[in-house]
């Protein structure tokens, strides 16, 4: 079974909501990168996203375009980032999912990826800007290697289309806050409640609420909707301005991922 529907199956039986963290690869490099992983999981994040370096992320806000063009400076690429999985695979085993923009991969060549992807020890594919009416050649790759392909739903994605989405995704379903890209927001919309069950309507698989979620006051209003939150420009922003100093750093980010999970658990 892939380590996602573990990790899912094990939150519902304990009545728990998953916290999802998303860091950028790379910044401000791979070693550090992986100290950061191995941080959120001794703090009890329940699954790891791992954003890609790439030069133009149209679905990002200032805080991981910075972040994504620190990575790019650190030279790390595609490939790095999944040996990096690598190297947390050889005492972890919380999910990881890679978060990247089409390009990348379409460089690296599908087929190559899912099986990078699958030895490495990744468990699910995020792409930004490849909707999944786009993405079946690679869709069916990853499938081949038992790795899931999560779809983004929007504010204003269509209940038809959010059928077909629900019926191609794997892992959990990413419910998008608020319009707009990644960034960080003083509150939730408070429409969300109504969209979470509208998606529970739908379909059995979990729903995860992202885009905007930056304090612990936003994160358990969050909860309360749905089965997970998904944390990324909060933390990346204290990764970026911890400067050149790792103890700052990974100690900022303990006491914030600290005060997060204690307001969803």
């Amino acid at each position: 079974m892939n380590r996602l529907d573990t990790a899912f199956q094990n939150l519902q039986k304990k009545r728990q909501k998953a916290f999802v963290a998303y860091i950028t690869a790379g910044d401000p490099d791979l070693p550090t990168t992986l100290k950061i992983m191995e941080l959120l999981v001794e703090e009890g994040v329940d699954v790891i996203e791992l954003g890609v370096p790439f030069s133009d992320p149209i679905g990002d806000g200032p805080v991981n375009q910075a972040a994504l063009e620190r990575g790019i400076r650190s030279n790390t690429s595609l490939s790095g980032v999944l040996k990096t999985v690598q190297r947390f695979r050889k005492n972890h085993q919380t999910p990881v999912i890679i978060f990247s923009y089409m390009n990348p991969v379409f460089q690296m060549g599908y087929a190559s990826f899912a099986k990078k992807a699958r030895l490495n020890g990744a468990d699910g594919v995020l792409i930004v800007d490849g909707p999944f009416d786009m993405c079946t050649e690679l869709r069916n790759h990853l499938r081949e290697k038992n790795i899931h392909c999560i779809y983004l739903v929007a504010p204003t994605t269509r209940e038809q289309r959010i059928h077909t989405i629900a019926d191609h995704c794997g892992g959990f379903i990413y419910c998008v806050s608020s319009l707009g890209v990644t960034g960080i927001r003083k509150t939730v919309n408070h429409d969300l409640s109504k969209r979470i069950k509208q998606l529970k309507k739908i379909s059995s698989k979990p729903v995860c609420i992202g885009f905007g979620i930056s304090s612990p006051e936003t994160a358990k209003e969050a909860a309360g909707y749905a089965d997970g939150i998904i944390v990324g420009s909060a933390l990346v922003k204290i990764i970026g301005e911890s400067g050149a100093s790792p103890d700052e750093l990974l100690m900022k980010l303990r006491t914030f991922v600290r005060s997060l999970v204690q307001a969803i658990k």
